[in-house]
Parts: C-alpha cells; sequence; structure tokens
C-alpha cells in the first residue's frame, strides 16, 4: 500500500485522465531515466494531495508506483520489482495494482512520446496482463530509451534495457528485433565504433554468448584481443579491473588449455599494483597475480620473485601503519600507552585500560571504504563470495552501493583491529599485568557495580575476563559471549525492549538471538553506532569474524581465537562491563 492510499478517496482514472493530467510537463525536466521521474512525480503527489486534487493526483500516484520500480533485467519473468520500501524488494504482481490501475496499463500507446515511461508501462501489461501487443511496444521503446542521452553516457542503464528488450523478445519470438538489439551489443565490444565503452565489454559478451549471438570461442578471444589491446593502451586502474574482468572470462572459458591467459592476468595484476597509491593494496594485487600463475607450468621463478615483492609491499605497509590518521598517532602509541597505564593505582589503571584503544566511527570507515572503491571501482560493482577454510560459500559481500556499505566496512576493520591490538591494547595490557596483581578481589567492584552483570552470574564474568587479563583469549570469550548476550537481553528487557520471540499458535517462548538483540535501536542509545557496528563486526556478521557463531557451532579454531581480533573482542566486552558500571551511565 502506498503513503498516499488512505488520504484521498479513490476514484475511477481513465485514459482521458491521463491526458488531462499534463504528466510530460512535469517530466520535461527530467533525465530519460525512471529513478528521476520517481522524484519528481512524488513531489507533485505531495502536493496534489495537500490541494485535494483528487483526479490528477491518483494519475501521477499511479505513474510515481510505476516509476518506482527497479528493472531487474536479467529476470525474464520478475523484471520490474518494488522498492517503494527501503528494507526489502518485492516481485510486482496484479495483487500491487487495483482494477482500475491494471486497466490503464493496457493504454501504453498514450505514453509514446515518452520511451522510458512507455517501456515500463508496457512491460508491465506484458508481465501482468499478457497483453502480446504490450511486449512489442516494450521492446520498441527499450530500444528507443537505450539510445536517449542519460543512457548514452551511462553503459549499465543502457545496457540493461537492451538486455530487457532481448528476454522480451525471445520470449515472443520476435527474431528482427534480436538481430537490432544484437547489433548495438556488438557495438559495446568493437573498439573502433563511436559507442565502445569498455567497462561494458564483458557484460555485453557475457549476453551475447547466453543468446548465442558468439561462440564460447569467439567470445573469449574476442575478450582476450580486447584486453591485450587495453594493457598496451593503458595504466588506469579501472581500466585494468576491466582488463582483469575480461582475462577472468576467458580463462573460464579455455579452462585449462588457457596457460597464456592467465598469465596474462597475473602482468595485469603486477601493472595494477604499480599504478596503485597504497603498498597494502600493492600487496594484495601481487597476491592475486601468484594465484593466477601459480597452476602455470615452469612458472616458480616467478612465483617466487611476486612473493619477494610481496613481502616487501607488506613490509612498507607496516610503515604506512605507522602514519594513519586516528585519534591518537601510531608513531607514538607504545609511548602513549606507557605514560597512560604506568604509576596508577589498579582502579584508575582497569580504567585507563578500557579506554587505550581508540573506537574507529563508522562513519570513518564509510568513507575509507568509498575511497578505496573509487581506487579500484570495477571490484566494487560486483558481489564479493566469502569461502570459509572449509570451502563452504558462508557469506555474499554485495556490491557497494550508497545505501550498503556495512559489509564493506566490515572488512576493512580488520585492519583497524589490527593496528589497535598491537598498538594499544597488547603493550596496554603488558604494563597492567606487570605493575599490577589482578585477582578476584580487584575485579569484583567492576563487576557488582555493572548493571549489564546480574548477581547470580558475577562470577562467570569475573573468570572470563581474568583469563583474558592473563592472555587466554579462547577461554574466555568460550564463556564471555554468552554472559554479554544475556546481559544485552536483561538490558534492553529493562528499557522496554521485547526480547523474546512467541510462537502465535503454541504461545511457546524463544529467546532472541544476538544479531536481533544488536539490531535494535536501544542498543545505540546505549552505547552509540560505533559500539554496536564493532560487536556485529566482531560476535555476529559473516562478512566480519562471526566469533559468536563460530564458537557456538564448535567452527573455531585454537589459532582464530587466540588472534588479535579475538583479543580486540575481549577488550570490548570488557570495556562494555566497565562502561555499565559508571554512574553516568544511560
Amino acid at each position: 500500500m502506498s503513503e498516499f492510499d488512505t488520504l484521498i478517496e479513490e476514484i475511477e482514472l481513465s485514459s482521458t485522465s491521463i491526458k488531462n493530467s499534463d504528466y510530460e510537463k512535469l517530466l520535461t525536466d527530467c533525465n530519460s531515466n525512471c529513478h528521476d521521474y520517481h522524484i519528481a512525480l512524488y513531489q507533485e503527489c505531495v502536493i496534489l494531495c495537500k490541494e485535494n486534487k483528487n483526479e490528477k493526483f491518483y494519475v501521477l500516484n499511479f505513474l510515481r508506483k510505476i516509476c518506482s520500480l527497479n528493472l531487474i533485467s536479467q529476470s525474464a519473468k520478475a523484471p520490474l520489482q518494488k522498492i517503494l520500501s527501503c528494507d526489502k524488494n518485492e516481485i510486482i504482481t496484479a495483487e500491487h495494482f487495483t482494477k482500475n490501475e491494471l486497466q490503464l496499463l493496457n493504454d501504453f500507446n498514450l505514453f509514446e512520446q515518452n520511451a522510458e515511461l512507455a517501456a515500463r508501462i508496457a512491460d508491465l501489461a506484458w508481465t501482468i496482463n499478457r497483453n502480446k501487443d504490450a511486449a512489442k511496444f516494450a521492446i520498441t521503446n527499450y530500444i528507443v530509451s537505450a539510445d536517449s542521452p542519460y543512457c548514452m553516457q551511462h553503459w549499465y542503464e543502457r545496457i540493461n534495457r537492451l538486455e530487457r528488450a532481448l528476454r522480451i523478445s525471445r520470449l515472443i519470438k520476435s527474431s528482427d528485433s534480436e538481430e537490432i538489439i544484437k547489433n548495438k551489443l556488438f557495438e559495446y565490444i568493437n573498439p573502433d565504433h563511436a559507442l565502445f565503452i569498455f567497462t561494458g565489454v564483458k557484460r555485453a559478451l557475457e549476453i551475447s554468448l547466453e543468446f548465442g549471438f558468439l561462440d564460447k570461442v569467439s567470445a573469449a578471444e574476442r575478450a582476450t584481443i580486447i584486453a591485450d589491446q587495453a594493457v598496451k593502451a593503458s595504466s588506469k586502474l579501472l581500466i585494468l579491473d576491466c582488463v582483469t574482468n575480461l582475462y577472468e572470462f576467458s580463462n573460464k572459458i579455455f579452462s585449462n588449455l588457457a596457460q597464456d591467459a592467465r598469465r596474462k592476468l597475473a602482468e595485469v595484476h603486477r601493472k595494477k599494483a604499480e599504478v596503485s597509491p597504497s603498498s597494502l593494496v600493492k600487496a594484495a594485487f601481487i597476491n592475486q597475480a601468484i594465484l593466477a600463475l601459480q597452476t602455470c607450468a615452469d612458472s616458480s621463478k616467478e612465483v617466487q620473485q611476486l612473493k619477494e615483492e610481496q613481502v616487501a609491499y607488506n613490509l612498507k605497509t607496516l610503515e604506512e601503519m605507522r602514519h594513519v590518521s586516528t585519534q591518537i598517532d601510531l608513531n607514538n602509541c607504545h609511548q602513549h600507552a606507557t605514560s597512560i597505564m604506568t604509576k596508577k593505582d589498579i582502579n584508575s589503571a582497569m580504567l585507563a585500560f578500557v579506554e587505550i584503544s581508540p573506537i574507529v566511527p563508522v562513519k570513518e570507515l564509510e568513507k575509507l571504504a568509498v575511497e578505496i572503491a573509487n581506487q579500484n571501482p570495477i571490484s566494487h560493482l560486483m558481489e564479493k563470495r566469502m569461502i570459509n577454510k572449509a570451502g563452504k560459500l558462508v557469506a555474499i559481500v554485495p556490491s557497494l552501493l550508497p545505501d550498503k556499505t556495512n559489509e564493506a566496512c566490515y572488512q576493512h576493520s580488520k585492519f583497524h583491529y589490527h593496528v589497535n591490538y598491537f598498538g594499544f591494547i597488547k603493550p596496554a595490557l603488558d604494563i597492567l599485568m606487570m605493575e599490577h596483581h589482578i585477582n578476584i578481589d580487584s575485579l569484583q567492584q567492576f563487576v557488582d557495580q555493572s548493571c549489564i552483570v546480574p548477581q547470580t552470574r558475577r562470577k562467570q564474568w569475573i573468570k572470563a575476563i581474568l583469563f583474558g587479563l592473563q592472555g587466554d583469549f579462547d577461554t574466555a570469550l568460550h564463556l564471555l559471549i554468552p554472559q554479554l548476550e544475556n546481559g544485552l537481553r536483561l538490558l534492553l528487557e529493562f528499557h522496554g525492549e521485547s526480547v523474546w520471540n512467541v510462537d502465535n499458535k503454541t504461545g511457546l517462548h524463544s529467546e532472541k538471538s544476538l544479531m536481533q538483540l544488536l539490531d535494535m535501536p536501544t542498543m545505540i542509545q546505549l552505547f552509540g553506532e560505533d559500539i554496536v557496528f564493532h560487536l556485529k563486526c566482531l560476535l555476529t556478521e559473516k562478512t566480519g569474524f562471526n566469533i559468536r557463531n563460530e564458537i557456538s557451532h564448535g567452527l573455531a579454531e585454537e589459532a582464530e581465537l587466540s588472534s588479535q581480533y579475538a583479543a580486540y573482542a575481549w577488550w570490548l566486552i570488557l570495556k562494555i562491563v566497565i562502561d555499565c558500571s559508571r554512574p553516568d551511565f544511560n
């Protein structure tokens, strides 16, 4: 249901209503793009709703709903998906439209002056009403829309419209339309053509291959030729990313017969390393080059040379890491830890210890994610698949979009945990344990006063904290994480949150998971978005470290739970315990 549906009494619309709505004037200054149309229509609908101009409102609201749909060109049966709600996509069906609106979809000829809108409406008439005339009309207008000034500047938008037109053509067996679209796709793989766009080559090849316009060998050969030309002509990361994708495309088709393609792929990764601004990124590209070469015959010397380069970049990375801008200059971090921790009584030392490491703000991680994506753009346009040590697919990192930066932030936070542990936490912990004899009595007051620790669980919390202070993070986290989950559940319940799931049929209660607890708005009110983010990254997110679930299911190995990341997780939980003992805690 639209946010406007309950505001104005619904009236029946007709073709005349559409003609009289002057929607063309409203869209005249917009790009030929439905998302831009949606914004303009939405703004006008708000005004019309306030003025109670019912008929025009309902026409524009009908068009607004259509323009709010996302074109999923790869999906033949559900090409337009609902994006009205920000939290989920829905496949559009007849249920999303009134009977009156379903009838209006068949009046697609009314929109022939606007190819972008006409294609959308005709596609819906075809998808929902199975109107074959609408299918033909949609094909024609998708092709015209693909040649609009907006799509000429945005290759992905252009190829999306062509792909959708192609899929409809195949469904209704329109060979003439297929031929037109095939020729347009070939423009993407002809470097001499005025419309050739390097970034669109791989997608054009994939579609051409899928629909039989090229056979596998021809597609792979074209990819290799274009990539070879680009390597000679360019040192830009954007182009080299495209080259990498083309060599990988070719390599998959030729399979084990194409050692030459893998050698070329290794050279591209090496060239990308040369032009990359960061030693950390350079080392990553060299690692990709090593992986490409390892399966090639007689490559041991080259691989060894690359490994030496990788070691050199890694050493340089460590030096660069000392100059990373944080709340404290990392060049002086050991000196800082010493000055903060020495010659303090035990209570003051414990309080200083949980403040010794800066909590990296989420905003800084988001900024870093976007900066790195801009340096290496194509790598961040596609989803990435995470494989665990058992070879199982455990997570999919989506493409980096403005509203989907969390997964990228989880990846970049690893660097900060590493630096903050070795730069701050470890030297501070060494001084704390060297200068003080910490036992149960030393921790009792902090645990007793902490509102996250129930009275009946205090001994378990103290044991877990002591194990961590002694460097046994493995045992500490096995004890500590379940107690943290219980403590957060009690704290959230105290603040009015529902922390139990209730089965509607049986009335049985089951506890909400730690992931669900961390998603509650009250968590951010209590601890701030930065600490909540890092708890998710360390404990519950598959694209982060997922320590809670790795422990719970017996998947975590000793090395993982003795790492700097496990140590950072233990320190962060200790910080929460002590923060919850402060008089000013919310």
